[in-house]
Order: C-alpha cells, then structure tokens, then sequence
C-alpha cells in the first residue's frame, strides 16, 4: 500500500536468480547436512546476484541472518526490500558457507525505484487487444485511458489517442512506452492515430 500510494505500483526487488526447492537426492549430491535451502539453478547476467559473485549451483540458506528452508521463504524475505536495497545473502558452496552482498534490481535490470508514468506525464494507459489491433490494422499500441495535466496534454494528446511508436520505436506495452521516453534525449516524438483510424503525431521535450 506504501508503495502504491508513493510510487503509482509496487516496488519489487529482485536478487537475479532461477531457484528450486532442494529435495533428499540434490541435498546428497550436493553433501548438505540438512534438506533444506534453496538451490540456484541459475544466475541471468547483469542481475545482482551474478555480480556480486554468486554462482549456478550454490545453495541459499540465510538473508539478513534469518534461515532460508525453501523457495517460498526466499521469496517472502525478499518481498520486504526494494530496488537498490544491500541484502547479505549467505550461500553453501562446495559445503562450504560463502557471504555475499547483493544489491536489488527492479524489472528492468536497474536499481532504482520505478515510478508509474501517471506520475510522470499525467496519462494513465491501458495495452489494446488483439481484437482491436486487428480493426484498426496495427501490431503494437497503447491508449491513453485518461489524462490529466502534464507533458502529454499540453502537447495536444487526448484520451482514447493510441500511441503505435516513440521515436520510431514500435510502443507493445506501456513499460515500453515508459522506456522510450526515459531515455530520450532532446524532443520526443509520439505516433499514433485516434479510434477512428486517423493518424497523428505530437512532439513535445524530454529531461
């Protein structure tokens, strides 16, 4: 709720890594005294865990020194951080205990926190259907779903506009949207078309 009400949505953060539950057979394999962890099958490059050093195959067993049985208590203890929060995570590597700190990224792979694009240009959006993509002869899209003041009403857009590219970049999704725009720099250019299939542009400045 504290997030929502700050920041437009949930501030997730994540440690960057594929886990599973470890079961009598990987905990033989692995030569744990206990059933218990969660065991990493897997580390994405640019995630915090790969970079702080933590490696396919280690096994988690504490976060910020509370024990970690399973992935479902990984998950919750995680859930309680946001992007660009230090957490110490401590993992069993060739039986042997190895400490790391590992910084939280958000969804798109950076630290800080994610602000809803309500906030930032006074549009709320909604992602169109395929049903609608195909009466108006369009692969990707976005509609504005309301607008109050900001960047995108005083430029001339209005509700029910449907924005198909940002710099020539095809929009799919309003994360994309959101992408596009933070990292424009100078004039932004915004291509669409209204529901009656009538096509338009709009500029208007980024930073």
């Amino acid at each position: 709720m504290e997030d929502l009400k700050k920041f437009g949505e949930v501030q997730r953060g994540l440690l960057g890594v594929n886990i599973g539950d470890i079961d009598a057979e990987k905990a033989k394999e692995l030569g744990l005294d206990k059933v218990e962890g969660v065991y990493i099958g897997g580390v994405p490059e640019n995630g915090g865990a790969k970079m702080a050093g933590i490696k396919e195959g280690d096994v988690i067993i504490e976060v910020e020194n509370a024990p970690i049985r399973n992935t479902a208590e990984l998950q919750e203890k995680v859930s309680q951080y946001r992007p660009g929060d230090v957490l110490k995570v401590v993992v069993i590597r060739n039986k042997e205990k190895k400490q790391f700190n590992v910084t939280l990224r958000n969804r798109d792979g950076e630290t800080k926190l994610v602000k809803n694009d309500t906030e930032v240009l006074g549009a709320e959006f909604a992602e169109l259907t395929d049903a609608e993509k195909e009466k108006l002869g369009i692969e990707s899209g976005i509609k504005i779903k309301s607008l109050e003041k900001g960047k995108l009403q005083t430029a001339g857009l209005e509700k029910g506009f449907i924005i198909t590219s940002v710099n020539k970049k095809p929009i799919y999704e309003v994360k994309d949207f959101r992408r596009e725009v933070a990292n424009a720099r100078g004039g932004i250019l915004v291509e669409g078309m209204y529901e009656n299939g009538e096509q338009a542009y709009f500029v208007f400045s980024g930073k």
